[in-house]
């Protein structure tokens, strides 16, 4: 009887919204509507006619084989209105692929079935079906959406949460930063969960030459595939010389004010961004207001991260290079002979031609305000501000010191390589219990999906951890299973996280950081820390040893020498940020280092948690916080 009244209020629900038309670029709700609903088609991009100006190039000389949602990549942007009620349905058109989509950053409070995540939250929409996400927009900000497999490349676009009734300060544009990658068939089926199962099975038996290739791209890529050029917004200025391609352009008034909504959609890319002869303001983090962090030079945009900026246009009328440089995994960051995403920064009555403008200089004499760093080594000749030093707009106090039992450690684990490489958390490396591939064996229909409870269950009777052998001095591998772990949420209190990369192998891999992103919630980062890096002018040398958090396994060998087993507080960490911590969703998790944080468990449901690079949570570094 209950299942048939929700059926009817859902229905009656539904029945109050028109679908929206929406164009190539943009999908507009209406303010002043309780409701707004909105159709999303997913296909292949085929030729489709248009103007110069509009056409996304990725790097202008590889045919790639394109995924658009209605017809543009990026996708178009939602806007949509604080607790407007949403109904997104997206039509899967595509020929052979299965794909589903989270909203990134949003809590999705009493909705967690429409989070976004395949064979947690729902199974994957096939081809020739399609699933409808209802939920209520919340909290305001910026935010993004994107498919939670391979098909992330280029199933994605900006989500942007609007307070209600409250005119914009200042003008508004999007900028999606972004890697082109082309990555190979191979790689293409390793990535559909097929390294989840067995690596080694079936594919060497069935072609050795495919098996070469994969361990190949284990051992020396981390499963990243080769990036050919990055991007603003889908567009790129390429690696071919011969190749003239459109970049994309910000138009601003001179003496006016630009927000501009920074989101780094890259599957792996860190980027530092400038704007040439300008300064600007920090405003927002991951779509939560902060307070103002006034004539900043640089912001580092992790994937996953959202920054929100203002530019004041108070330099001569002209054109000035937007610039997000990638992020090398080494001691000599912010190279400027390092891959970049261009943009066109253009005053009205400017020429429409490309700048000539250089670099910002920043030097000992003159060190730059940079926001967001997560190394040592990023300090050289820069004022750096990490996340602590940072101030949330609303305030908030850390009233105590974290109870012990309220502690949980998440490290998150690379080891095993070069023979046999696995990522995950804690020891234990996610696998699903179906591929995206086998899938395509089992009847869907949508119809019966089980609920919530019942299929946590099922995914424990069929993955269950506890089947895992216990971490010994001559373990050889991460087990495989469905990684989770329960939280209570009757609990009135907070609860605190330690996202850490503890005991890094640092023998065969480079120095590259772990994002990590929690569904379902923002939380309070209390303690970043960073260690000391000992360097020279071409390689590091080696990181300080923090001495906060106990392990284990400091006297085993093997592979368990790395990772940190069962994780403790020696004591207490100083220097905890108390007072207006800044709320994020995403955070990058040095090096060796370690991040507290904490947030109230008081939305109940299944949340995935997981490092975005997200070749490293498609292979394994994913876990499941069951708020029951």
């Amino acid at each position: 009887m209950f299942k048939i009244f929700l059926l009817i209020l859902v229905l009656i629900n539904l029945g109050e919204c028109d679908r929206y038309p929406i164009d190539r670029n943009n999908a507009l709700c209406d303010e002043y509507s309780e409701y707004c609903c909105l159709t999303f088609v997913v296909e292949e991009c085929l030729t489709i006619p248009l103007e110069e100006n509009e056409a996304i190039s990725g790097d202008g000389s590889y045919k790639s084989r394109m995924m658009c949602i209605n017809g543009t990549y990026p996708g178009p942007a939602i806007v949509t209105f604080a607790h407007q009620k949403l109904s997104i349905t997206f039509i899967n058109n595509l020929d052979s692929d299965n794909f589903v989509i989270h909203f990134h950053g949003q809590h999705q409070r009493g909705s967690n079935r429409a989070d976004g995540f395949q064979y947690v939250t729902q199974l994957p929409i096939t081809p020739g079906s399609s699933f409808t996400h209802n939920f209520e927009a919340y909290p305001t900000g910026t935010f993004w959406y994107h498919a939670h497999n391979y098909l992330f490349y280029s199933l994605n676009g900006p989500f942007i949460v609007l307070p209600r009734y409250r005119k914009q300060v200042v003008d508004d544009s999007v900028l999606m930063i972004s890697d082109f990658n082309t990555p190979p068939d191979y790689l293409r089926l390793a990535l559909d969960g097929l390294t989840r199962v067995d690596i080694k099975q079936p594919i060497k038996e069935q072609n050795p030459e495919i098996r070469q290739q994969m361990e190949q791209a284990v051992i020396k890529n981390l499963f990243s595939p080769p990036v050919t050029s990055y991007c603003l917004n889908g567009k790129c200025m390429g690696n071919d010389p011969n190749v003239q391609l459109p970049l994309e352009v910000i138009n601003i008034e001179q003496n006016s004010n630009k927000r501009l909504r920074l989101i780094n959609s890259a599957a792996e890319s860190f980027f530092a961004c400038t704007v040439d002869k300008h300064k600007f303001e920090v405003i927002s983090l991951d779509g939560m207001d902060i307070q103002t962090v006034e004539n900043v030079d640089t912001v580092l945009v992790s994937p996953g991260e959202r920054v929100d900026i203002v530019i004041k246009a108070d330099q001569p009328i002209g054109n000035y290079w937007i610039r997000c440089w990638v992020q090398t995994y080494s001691c000599k960051f912010f190279d400027t002979n390092a891959p970049l995403a261009y943009g066109i920064l253009r005053y009205d009555t400017a020429p429409e031609i490309d700048p000539t403008t250089e670099p910002n200089n920043c030097t000992n004499p003159n060190n730059c305000l940079t926001v967001g760093c997560y190394a040592k080594q990023q300090f050289q000749e820069r004022k750096c501000l990490t996340w602590t030093d940072l101030n949330s707009y609303k305030p908030s106090s850390v009233y105590g010191l974290p109870n012990p039992s309220n502690v949980k450690f998440f490290n998150f684990d690379l080891i095993g390589f070069p023979l046999s490489p696995r990522f995950g958390i804690n020891y234990l490396s996610y696998r699903d219990p179906l591929s995206i591939l086998s899938s395509f064996y089992v009847p869907q229909t949508g119809l019966t999906f089980p609920n919530i409870r019942e299929l946590h269950n099922r995914r424990l009777q069929m993955s269950a951890c506890e089947d895992c052998e216990p971490i010994e001095a001559n373990s050889t591998r991460l087990c495989s299973c469905y990684n989770s772990y329960d939280i209570d949420v009757s609990r009135s209190s907070y609860i605190y996280f330690v996202f850490s990369d503890l005991n890094r192998d640092l023998s065969n891999l480079p120095i590259e950081p772990h994002p990590a992103h929690l569904h379902g919630h923002s939380f309070e980062i209390i303690k970043y820390y960073i260690p000391g890096v000992h360097f020279n002018d071409t390689e590091c040398l080696g990181f300080e040893i923090q001495k906060d958090i106990l392990c284990d396994n400091q006297n085993m060998k093997g592979y368990a020498k790395f990772g940190c087993l069962n994780a403790r507080f020696r004591k207490t960490p100083s220097d905890l940020k108390t007072r207006n911590p800044v709320l994020k969703d995403t955070v990058v998790i040095p090096v060796n280092g370690y991040v507290l944080v904490r947030f109230k468990p008081d939305n109940p449901g299944l949340w995935a948690m997981h490092c975005h690079n997200f070749i490293h949570h498609l292979v394994g570094m994913l876990a499941i916080i069951n708020e029951q």
